[in-house]
């Protein structure tokens, strides 16, 4: 019996040894990758968005050119002011797209979804429409501008 109490300080050392080194360990790498919740760095200032007016022409000439996105996609939220006169009014599975007239040989269509808003070829509009959600058009070339609003209508 006495062996056994003689034995048991030492082993209980050496367990609370064992736990300690544990801990230590435990804390030197939870203050190694612990990433705060409070960060005493100033706050990012919010990416403001951003209105750009623009010309039919150069949306077109800038998509035909391979600088478009560079131009007013890239960055910030850009939002493309477009004025320009209709050249032609589309249907297609209730939704309404029209071509502003360009003087280059590339189209801009504006989709105004299922806009109950009458527009009448001639008639000179103003749309803005969201820079990033614009795409290229193959056959025949063009740029379509997706989710466009009216914001003047004769």
């Amino acid at each position: 019996m006495a062996t056994m109490l003689g034995r048991t300080p030492l082993t209980l050392r050496r367990g609370l040894a064992a736990l300690a080194v544990l801990l230590l360990v435990g804390a030197a790498v939870y203050v190694a990758f612990h990433k705060p919740s409070i960060s005493l760095a100033p706050p990012l200032p919010a990416v403001q968005a951003v209105t750009v007016p623009v010309t039919p022409d150069q949306i077109a000439s800038a998509m035909q050119g391979d600088h478009f996105y560079a131009d007013y996609a890239d960055g910030a939220p850009t939002t493309l002011q477009v004025t320009g006169s209709v050249s032609a009014v589309r249907r297609q599975s209730q939704r309404v797209q029209v071509q502003l007239r360009t003087t280059v040989p590339m189209a801009v269509w504006c989709d105004l979804g299922a806009s109950a808003t009458v527009v009448a070829v001639g008639a000179t509009i103003t749309v803005t429409a969201p820079a990033k959600q614009a795409a290229r058009l193959q056959e025949p070339a063009g740029v379509l501008l997706a989710h466009c609003q009216l914001v003047t209508v004769p």
